[in-house]
């Protein structure tokens, strides 16, 4: 099992937002910044490979 921490950089929350929305917006900007790094295909890292 792999399990990524992620810190909370920007403390500029929108008060008219709920919480699970900023935080929604934020992993979907990060995760779109690290496709946008590249490095080749990342679907395998992590896993246990064998015949199931």
């Amino acid at each position: 099992m792999t399990v990524t921490v992620l810190p909370i950089l920007e403390t500029d929350f929108k008060p008219e937002k709920p919480l699970a929305e900023v935080m929604n917006e934020r992993l979907i900007r990060l995760a779109k910044e690290r496709r946008d790094l590249g490095g080749g295909h990342r679907r395998d890292r992590g896993r246990v490979r064998g015949n199931w």
